[in-house]
């Protein structure tokens, strides 16, 4: 989570060269977004280093094969594909931002949610706790932000199914394997209260402008090999 956490620069390094900067409302959000995902990962690993892993073991470790080679050449290539391709779309790509952001922020809130349900109180549960408060804030902009800008253009609504349906990956996917991923995801997942949170993000995020029928968490959770949290179905295959 450290590393979802600082994950941070990259993506908005990436969203610097899209509408949204242009957005003096947005860009005002981005700069209080940004400094506060950097004092969560720098709290956790505070947290991390008091109990003895040091600072320098928290990084990706460097991948010398040939795949990794190809995946940090793309890396750099990231931005100028997101400039090119957010701006020929002009300002509805915000709303993909926006409805995209509302997913990774939710997502990472249930998580810490279920740690602190593992946690079952203590110091680490009070930290974390702080983080979901914290991270409130930045769901309740999202929100608005996404519904009003859905509302606002068909256009809008179309690419945001396009989106939600082939490009989003959970909490920052593409910072660190798919294995690690799902390391960190499968214990705060798997508690009840989590598997019910998914569902019901999915069913807020349905009731957006334009988004009536998609379950983008459960569905991208279910591609990581976390299938329990897909709505179970009823007896006799109804």
């Amino acid at each position: 989570m450290t590393l979802i956490e600082r994950y941070t620069l990259s993506q908005l390094r990436n969203l610097l060269v899209t509408p949204s900067h242009k957005d003096a409302y947005v860009t005002a959000f981005l700069t209080s977004w940004a400094y506060e995902k950097f004092w969560i990962a720098d709290t956790l690993a505070a947290v991390l280093e008091t109990h003895g892993v040091p600072g320098e073991e928290i990084a990706l470790a460097p991948d010398h094969t040939f795949a990794g080679s190809v995946a940090a050449v793309l890396d750099r290539l990231v931005p100028i594909r997101n400039s090119v391709s957010a701006n020929l779309i002009g300002s509805d790509f915000i709303a993909i931002h926006m409805t995209v952001g509302l997913l990774e922020e939710r997502l990472g809130q249930i998580v810490y949610e279920g740690i602190i349900e593992i946690e079952s109180g203590g110091a680490l549960s009070d930290v974390v706790g702080d983080i979901v408060s914290q991270k409130e804030r930045h769901l309740k902009f999202y929100a608005q932000e996404a519904r009003s800008r859905l509302a606002a253009s068909p256009v809008a609504r179309r690419l945001t199914r396009l989106a939600l349906r082939r490009n989003w990956l959970p909490l920052s996917f593409s910072a660190q394997p798919a294995q690690e991923t799902r390391r960190v995801l499968t214990d705060p997942l798997s508690t009840a209260g989590s598997r019910a949170k998914v569902i019901g993000f999915d069913q807020e995020l349905a009731a957006l402008p334009g988004l009536v029928g998609t379950r983008p968490a459960s569905r991208q959770l279910s591609r990581l090999g976390l299938a329990s949290t897909q709505r179970p179905r009823k007896a006799g295959g109804e």
